[in-house]
């Protein structure tokens, strides 16, 4: 056995002496936060907007993209057949998440953010859970990697919420788009997470690379 862990880290040596895990993967918004966190990125683009029609003409794309995606969400609920199959309930269900990124893309909702501000959006008005400042503490203490796994649509607001904790070693979520010559979003978002089986992939890929079965 003293082999097998020879050269491991502190976490992996724990794991394999069925101790503490190999690592860990983690959602963010409602996971590590206090509700969900994406309308922190529509108001951070409301902010932008003049007084005015401006504001009035953003507010109506913004519940014109949610109204669609609370029916879309309320006719799968009612779908009985859906609703009796789990695989079938997470596949239709990936289907609605991409038809509102569609709406999303298509109503220019968070078109001109700046990575910078999205961060410090993070930063500031993210509120993580009670519990969730002394479980990474000690994650670090123990050296064992966190990971985050989310559909959140901005990389940046996660990483400014979590910058300050060595445990987490790597975020992997959707994004927003950035032209590279402005800096700019673009409006489009990058779909990495999207669904439950980008989630699984995911952690698949984290199980490979630690060596857990």
């Amino acid at each position: 056995a003293f082999r097998h862990i020879r050269g491991l880290s502190n976490a992996g040596v724990a794991a394999a002496l069925g101790g503490l895990p190999g690592f860990v993967m983690v959602d963010f918004d409602s996971t590590l936060t206090e509700g969900d966190t994406i309308s922190l990125l529509t108001e951070l683009r409301k902010s932008k907007c003049s007084k005015g029609e401006e504001l009035d003409a953003y507010r109506s794309r913004v519940d014109k993209v949610v109204q669609h995606y609370v029916a879309d969400r309320g006719n799968l609920d009612a779908d009985e057949a859906a609703t009796s199959d789990l695989e079938l309930l997470l596949s239709e269900g990936e289907k609605i998440e991409h038809r509102s990124l569609d709406r999303v893309e298509g109503a220019l909702l968070l078109e001109g953010l700046r990575r910078e501000e999205l961060r410090a959006v993070g930063s500031t008005a993210v509120t993580l859970q009670d519990s969730v400042n002394d479980f990474l503490l000690k994650a670090a203490r123990f050296d064992v990697p966190v990971y985050v796994c989310s559909a959140n649509w901005s990389k940046d607001l996660i990483i400014g919420a979590l910058e300050k904790f060595s445990a987490v070693k790597a975020i992997e979520s959707a994004d927003l788009e950035f032209d590279e010559r402005t800096g700019l979003s673009t409006g489009k978002i990058q779909r990495r997470i999207v669904s439950a089986f980008d989630k699984q992939r995911a952690l698949r890929r984290r199980k490979e690379q630690h060596k857990v079965p």
